[in-house]
Protein backbone atom coordinates (compact mmCIF):
# COMPACT_ATOMS: atom_id res chain seq x y z
CA UNK A 1 0.00 0.00 0.00
CA UNK A 2 1.75 3.64 -0.74
CA UNK A 3 2.30 6.09 1.78
CA UNK A 4 -0.49 8.20 2.07
CA UNK A 5 -1.29 11.13 4.81
CA UNK A 6 0.14 11.17 7.88
CA UNK A 7 -1.56 8.69 10.36
CA UNK A 8 -4.44 10.51 12.66
CA UNK A 9 -2.88 11.12 16.38
CA UNK A 10 -4.32 8.32 18.67
CA UNK A 11 -7.59 8.82 20.06
CA UNK A 12 -7.25 10.44 23.69
CA UNK A 13 -10.17 7.98 25.18
CA UNK A 14 -8.02 5.22 27.05
CA UNK A 15 -8.18 1.55 25.86
CA UNK A 16 -8.89 -0.98 29.04
CA UNK A 17 -8.04 -4.10 27.14
CA UNK A 18 -5.41 -5.89 24.89
CA UNK A 19 -6.49 -5.35 21.48
CA UNK A 20 -5.07 -7.65 18.97
CA UNK A 21 -3.80 -5.14 16.31
CA UNK A 22 -0.25 -4.45 15.02
CA UNK A 23 0.77 -0.99 13.53
CA UNK A 24 -0.15 -0.46 9.64
CA UNK A 25 0.58 2.11 6.82
CA UNK A 26 -0.85 5.51 7.01
CA UNK A 27 -3.97 5.40 4.13
CA UNK A 28 -3.34 6.54 0.94
CA UNK A 29 -6.43 7.90 1.06
CA UNK A 30 -9.32 8.93 3.84
CA UNK A 31 -11.92 9.02 3.13
CA UNK A 32 -11.67 6.57 0.64
CA UNK A 33 -12.91 7.88 -3.37
CA UNK A 34 -15.74 7.29 -4.57
CA UNK A 35 -18.19 6.53 -1.50
CA UNK A 36 -21.74 6.58 -1.72
CA UNK A 37 -22.37 7.42 2.02
CA UNK A 38 -20.26 8.21 5.47
CA UNK A 39 -22.20 6.16 8.28
CA UNK A 40 -22.02 7.64 11.79
CA UNK A 41 -21.14 4.07 12.96
CA UNK A 42 -20.22 5.62 16.53
CA UNK A 43 -23.36 6.59 17.38
CA UNK A 44 -25.72 3.81 15.63
CA UNK A 45 -26.82 1.20 18.92
CA UNK A 46 -25.36 -1.87 17.94
CA UNK A 47 -23.99 -1.37 14.73
CA UNK A 48 -21.22 -3.65 13.91
CA UNK A 49 -19.23 -4.47 10.40
CA UNK A 50 -21.66 -7.26 9.78
CA UNK A 51 -25.45 -5.56 10.24
CA UNK A 52 -24.15 -2.26 8.21
CA UNK A 53 -23.13 -4.57 5.36
CA UNK A 54 -26.13 -5.96 5.36
CA UNK A 55 -28.32 -2.83 5.77
CA UNK A 56 -26.43 -1.46 2.64
CA UNK A 57 -26.50 -4.37 0.65
CA UNK A 58 -23.21 -5.70 0.37
CA UNK A 59 -22.70 -9.57 0.51
CA UNK A 60 -18.86 -9.96 1.46
CA UNK A 61 -18.36 -7.91 4.67
CA UNK A 62 -14.79 -7.91 3.38
CA UNK A 63 -16.39 -5.60 0.50
CA UNK A 64 -16.79 -2.96 3.02
CA UNK A 65 -13.76 -3.72 5.18
CA UNK A 66 -11.36 -3.50 1.77
CA UNK A 67 -12.96 -0.57 1.00
CA UNK A 68 -12.14 1.41 4.03
CA UNK A 69 -8.86 -0.36 4.87
CA UNK A 70 -7.28 -1.89 1.97
CA UNK A 71 -6.51 -4.71 4.36
CA UNK A 72 -7.99 -8.04 5.41
CA UNK A 73 -5.63 -8.46 8.03
CA UNK A 74 -7.51 -8.22 11.69
CA UNK A 75 -4.47 -7.03 13.49
CA UNK A 76 -4.82 -3.89 10.81
CA UNK A 77 -8.74 -3.65 10.49
CA UNK A 78 -8.04 -3.03 14.66
CA UNK A 79 -5.23 -0.48 14.27
CA UNK A 80 -7.32 1.52 11.29
CA UNK A 81 -10.35 1.35 13.34
CA UNK A 82 -8.43 3.04 16.49
CA UNK A 83 -6.16 5.80 14.09
CA UNK A 84 -9.09 6.55 11.85
CA UNK A 85 -12.39 5.68 13.08
CA UNK A 86 -11.53 6.40 17.00
CA UNK A 87 -12.53 3.10 18.07
CA UNK A 88 -11.91 2.49 22.09
CA UNK A 89 -14.28 -0.07 23.24
CA UNK A 90 -14.28 -3.80 22.58
CA UNK A 91 -17.19 -6.40 22.81
CA UNK A 92 -15.13 -9.07 23.40
CA UNK A 93 -11.43 -7.96 24.69
CA UNK A 94 -9.69 -8.64 20.91
CA UNK A 95 -11.48 -6.56 18.69
CA UNK A 96 -12.77 -3.05 18.75
CA UNK A 97 -16.39 -2.15 18.15
CA UNK A 98 -17.95 1.01 16.68
CA UNK A 99 -19.58 1.85 20.40
CA UNK A 100 -18.60 5.10 20.80
CA UNK A 101 -15.94 5.91 18.47
CA UNK A 102 -14.90 9.46 17.47
CA UNK A 103 -15.59 10.83 15.09
CA UNK A 104 -17.02 7.38 14.45
CA UNK A 105 -17.78 7.19 10.65
CA UNK A 106 -16.56 4.72 8.06
CA UNK A 107 -17.78 5.05 4.27
CA UNK A 108 -19.65 2.85 2.25
CA UNK A 109 -18.38 2.06 -1.12
CA UNK A 110 -20.49 2.11 -4.73
CA UNK A 111 -23.22 -0.12 -5.59
CA UNK A 112 -21.45 -3.12 -6.54
CA UNK A 113 -18.20 -2.62 -5.12
CA UNK A 114 -15.93 -5.68 -5.26
CA UNK A 115 -12.76 -5.87 -3.74
CA UNK A 116 -9.89 -6.85 -6.15
CA UNK A 117 -10.38 -10.10 -7.39
CA UNK A 118 -8.25 -12.44 -4.94
CA UNK A 119 -5.39 -14.75 -6.25
CA UNK A 120 -7.34 -18.24 -7.21
CA UNK A 121 -4.43 -20.36 -6.37
CA UNK A 122 -4.67 -18.77 -2.41
CA UNK A 123 -8.35 -19.19 -2.91
CA UNK A 124 -8.32 -23.09 -4.02
CA UNK A 125 -5.78 -23.56 -1.07
CA UNK A 126 -7.28 -22.16 1.85
CA UNK A 127 -11.15 -23.67 0.73
CA UNK A 128 -8.82 -26.93 1.05
CA UNK A 129 -7.16 -26.53 4.31
CA UNK A 130 -10.25 -24.91 5.79
CA UNK A 131 -12.03 -28.12 4.63
CA UNK A 132 -9.39 -29.99 5.73
CA UNK A 133 -9.23 -29.02 9.30
CA UNK A 134 -13.01 -28.24 10.04
CA UNK A 135 -12.96 -31.01 12.50
CA UNK A 136 -8.85 -31.52 13.63
CA UNK A 137 -8.90 -31.68 17.42
CA UNK A 138 -6.34 -30.18 19.41
CA UNK A 139 -2.99 -32.23 19.89
CA UNK A 140 0.45 -31.79 21.59
CA UNK A 141 3.19 -34.15 21.30
CA UNK A 142 6.62 -33.05 23.06
CA UNK A 143 5.06 -29.98 24.35
CA UNK A 144 3.94 -28.40 20.75
CA UNK A 145 0.55 -27.55 20.64
CA UNK A 146 -1.52 -27.61 17.20
CA UNK A 147 -5.41 -26.98 16.97
CA UNK A 148 -7.62 -25.26 13.85
CA UNK A 149 -6.24 -22.58 15.40
CA UNK A 150 -2.43 -23.41 13.99
CA UNK A 151 -3.86 -23.62 10.93
CA UNK A 152 -6.05 -20.43 10.72
CA UNK A 153 -2.69 -19.05 11.68
CA UNK A 154 -1.01 -20.59 8.16
CA UNK A 155 -4.04 -19.35 6.37
CA UNK A 156 -4.07 -15.86 7.51
CA UNK A 157 -0.42 -15.82 6.65
CA UNK A 158 -0.93 -17.07 3.04
CA UNK A 159 -3.90 -14.73 2.94
CA UNK A 160 -1.39 -11.86 3.65
CA UNK A 161 0.97 -12.61 1.00
CA UNK A 162 3.77 -14.05 4.52
CA UNK A 163 3.94 -17.53 2.68
CA UNK A 164 3.58 -17.99 -1.04
CA UNK A 165 2.31 -20.96 -3.14
CA UNK A 166 3.81 -21.52 -6.25
CA UNK A 167 4.01 -24.63 -9.04
CA UNK A 168 7.58 -26.49 -9.34
CA UNK A 169 6.70 -29.95 -10.77
CA UNK A 170 10.16 -30.71 -11.24
CA UNK A 171 11.49 -29.80 -7.77
CA UNK A 172 8.48 -32.04 -6.98
CA UNK A 173 9.68 -34.82 -8.61
CA UNK A 174 13.29 -34.32 -7.70
CA UNK A 175 12.46 -34.77 -4.24
CA UNK A 176 9.87 -37.66 -4.50
CA UNK A 177 7.17 -35.44 -2.72
CA UNK A 178 3.74 -34.48 -3.82
CA UNK A 179 3.69 -30.82 -2.50
CA UNK A 180 6.77 -29.15 -0.41
CA UNK A 181 6.90 -26.39 2.43
CA UNK A 182 10.01 -24.39 1.75
CA UNK A 183 10.72 -22.74 5.28
CA UNK A 184 13.67 -20.85 3.81
CA UNK A 185 11.59 -19.22 1.48
CA UNK A 186 7.93 -18.95 3.04
CA UNK A 187 6.84 -20.84 0.18
CA UNK A 188 4.51 -23.81 -0.63
CA UNK A 189 5.07 -25.81 -4.14
CA UNK A 190 2.09 -27.89 -5.10
CA UNK A 191 1.20 -29.76 -8.64
CA UNK A 192 -1.24 -28.35 -10.82
CA UNK A 193 -4.33 -29.10 -12.09
CA UNK A 194 -4.91 -28.00 -7.49
CA UNK A 195 -8.23 -28.93 -7.40
CA UNK A 196 -9.89 -30.08 -4.21
CA UNK A 197 -9.63 -33.84 -4.41
CA UNK A 198 -8.59 -35.81 -0.83
CA UNK A 199 -5.71 -36.68 -1.95
CA UNK A 200 -4.31 -32.43 -2.63
CA UNK A 201 -6.44 -31.62 0.33
CA UNK A 202 -4.19 -34.27 2.27
CA UNK A 203 -1.27 -32.31 0.83
CA UNK A 204 -2.32 -28.95 2.12
CA UNK A 205 -3.30 -30.14 5.64
CA UNK A 206 0.20 -32.01 5.83
CA UNK A 207 2.49 -28.58 4.41
CA UNK A 208 0.34 -26.46 6.53
CA UNK A 209 1.37 -28.83 9.41
CA UNK A 210 5.52 -28.27 8.27
CA UNK A 211 4.28 -24.48 7.94
CA UNK A 212 2.43 -24.15 11.57
CA UNK A 213 5.56 -25.76 13.23
CA UNK A 214 8.05 -23.52 11.63
CA UNK A 215 6.08 -20.42 12.71
CA UNK A 216 7.11 -21.31 16.41
CA UNK A 217 10.97 -21.46 15.90
CA UNK A 218 12.81 -22.82 18.74
CA UNK A 219 9.70 -26.01 19.60
CA UNK A 220 12.99 -28.05 20.16
CA UNK A 221 11.36 -30.86 17.13
CA UNK A 222 13.93 -32.35 15.28
CA UNK A 223 13.04 -33.07 11.57
CA UNK A 224 11.35 -36.19 12.06
CA UNK A 225 9.29 -34.93 14.82
CA UNK A 226 8.32 -32.15 11.97
CA UNK A 227 7.25 -35.34 9.70
CA UNK A 228 5.87 -37.35 11.82
CA UNK A 229 3.18 -34.47 12.88
CA UNK A 230 2.88 -33.62 9.43
CA UNK A 231 2.39 -37.57 8.54
CA UNK A 232 -0.46 -37.87 11.46
CA UNK A 233 -2.00 -34.49 10.80
CA UNK A 234 -2.46 -35.28 7.48
CA UNK A 235 -4.09 -38.82 8.49
CA UNK A 236 -6.29 -36.97 11.08
CA UNK A 237 -7.70 -34.63 8.68
CA UNK A 238 -8.89 -37.43 6.49
CA UNK A 239 -10.12 -39.88 9.63
CA UNK A 240 -12.59 -36.89 10.38
CA UNK A 241 -13.77 -36.64 6.62
CA UNK A 242 -14.05 -40.34 6.35
CA UNK A 243 -11.36 -40.77 4.81
CA UNK A 244 -9.42 -43.94 5.36
CA UNK A 245 -6.13 -46.12 4.61
CA UNK A 246 -4.59 -49.23 5.05
CA UNK A 247 -1.30 -50.70 5.11
CA UNK A 248 2.36 -50.70 6.37
CA UNK A 249 3.32 -47.87 4.65
CA UNK A 250 4.15 -44.27 6.17
CA UNK A 251 0.33 -43.74 5.07
CA UNK A 252 -1.01 -46.84 6.45
CA UNK A 253 0.58 -46.38 9.85
CA UNK A 254 -0.19 -42.74 9.79
CA UNK A 255 -3.99 -43.95 9.83
CA UNK A 256 -3.54 -46.08 12.30
CA UNK A 257 -2.39 -43.54 14.88
CA UNK A 258 -4.94 -41.32 13.04
CA UNK A 259 -7.78 -43.67 14.61
CA UNK A 260 -6.65 -43.47 18.01
CA UNK A 261 -6.12 -40.29 18.34
CA UNK A 262 -9.85 -38.47 16.81
CA UNK A 263 -11.52 -41.48 18.85
CA UNK A 264 -9.56 -39.80 21.99
CA UNK A 265 -10.74 -36.45 20.61
CA UNK A 266 -14.09 -37.51 21.56
CA UNK A 267 -13.84 -37.62 24.77
CA UNK A 268 -10.89 -35.11 25.54
CA UNK A 269 -10.45 -31.54 25.32
CA UNK A 270 -6.71 -32.19 24.60
CA UNK A 271 -5.05 -35.12 23.08
CA UNK A 272 -1.45 -35.89 24.40
CA UNK A 273 0.04 -38.11 21.23
CA UNK A 274 2.48 -39.50 23.79
CA UNK A 275 -0.42 -41.41 25.14
CA UNK A 276 -0.09 -44.27 22.32
CA UNK A 277 3.07 -43.93 22.94
CA UNK A 278 3.59 -47.26 24.65
CA UNK A 279 5.83 -50.27 23.23
CA UNK A 280 4.24 -53.62 23.73
CA UNK A 281 6.51 -56.41 22.14
CA UNK A 282 4.89 -59.46 20.85
CA UNK A 283 6.03 -62.17 18.70
CA UNK A 284 9.43 -59.92 18.17
CA UNK A 285 7.18 -56.95 16.80
CA UNK A 286 6.91 -54.18 18.36
CA UNK A 287 3.10 -53.01 18.37
CA UNK A 288 3.68 -49.26 19.54
CA UNK A 289 1.73 -46.71 16.59
CA UNK A 290 3.55 -43.93 17.55
CA UNK A 291 6.75 -45.87 17.23
CA UNK A 292 5.73 -47.47 14.45
CA UNK A 293 5.04 -44.48 12.77
CA UNK A 294 8.47 -42.63 13.45
CA UNK A 295 10.61 -45.57 12.17
CA UNK A 296 8.58 -45.65 8.92
CA UNK A 297 9.33 -41.85 8.33
CA UNK A 298 12.81 -42.55 9.65
CA UNK A 299 13.82 -45.66 6.76
CA UNK A 300 11.46 -44.18 4.29
CA UNK A 301 13.91 -43.62 0.88
CA UNK A 302 12.55 -40.04 0.92
CA UNK A 303 13.12 -39.30 4.44
CA UNK A 304 17.19 -40.40 3.97
CA UNK A 305 18.15 -38.68 0.52
CA UNK A 306 15.69 -35.76 0.25
CA UNK A 307 12.96 -34.24 3.38
CA UNK A 308 15.78 -32.84 5.11
CA UNK A 309 16.67 -30.29 2.56
CA UNK A 310 13.85 -28.43 2.61
CA UNK A 311 14.47 -27.25 6.42
CA UNK A 312 16.97 -24.37 6.64
CA UNK A 313 20.45 -25.50 8.24
CA UNK A 314 19.41 -23.95 11.79
CA UNK A 315 16.63 -26.96 12.13
CA UNK A 316 13.24 -27.01 12.68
Amino acid sequence: MPKGLPLPPEPKRPINFAPHMKPAPALAAWPPGGFRDAYPVGIKPGANWQTTAAGFGIADVWDLIWFNFQTVDPREVNFYLHRYVGCWQSNDAKNFSFMGAEPGVIFIPPWGYKRPNPDPTKQRFLAMLSHGVAHFPYITYKNVHLSRASFETVGMAVRNGKIGIGYDPDLLDHDNAAALYLDYANKFIFRDPFTNTPDNRGSVVHEATHAALDMYKGNGLQILDNEFLAFLAEAISDETLGYTYSGTDVFGLAAELAVLVVAAAKTKALVEIEWFDKAVETDGKVQNPVLRLREAIRHDPAYVTGWWRRYRDDGV
